[in-house]
């Protein structure tokens, strides 16, 4: 993601995981967002009930609004059952919007 301002929030962010479910329930499905710093974005947790484990599971965690405070790697953490595990990362740059280069008048 590339900003040209941080920090900055983002009104509605949304994690989708698509997993291979072992059993048709979690007492604790745990998902954290961490700055480049390790601390806590957000984290939110909750029990996960799955209709069918013969094939993939898909669920989202809806987080509004998101602030966004520092450029980096973000790292995204999931837990079933278990300890949270990093998954995946975001990396925020900070970025300058590149002015168009106006032609100097001729006359």
């Amino acid at each position: 993601m590339i900003s040209p301002v941080v920090p900055f929030i983002l009104p509605s962010f949304a994690l989708r995981f698509e997993i291979i479910p072992h059993q048709n329930e979690y007492k604790k499905a745990i998902a954290i967002m961490k700055n480049p710093r390790g601390e806590d974005m957000f984290r939110v947790d909750g029990m996960l009930a799955v209709s069918r484990t013969q094939v993939g599971a898909s669920f989202f965690y809806k987080v509004t609004p998101l602030v966004v405070t520092m450029a980096g790697t973000h790292t995204i953490h999931l837990g079933l059952d278990e300890d949270p595990e990093q998954i995946a990362t975001l990396v925020v740059l900070q970025e300058a919007i590149p002015q168009p280069m106006v032609s100097p008048i001729i006359g």
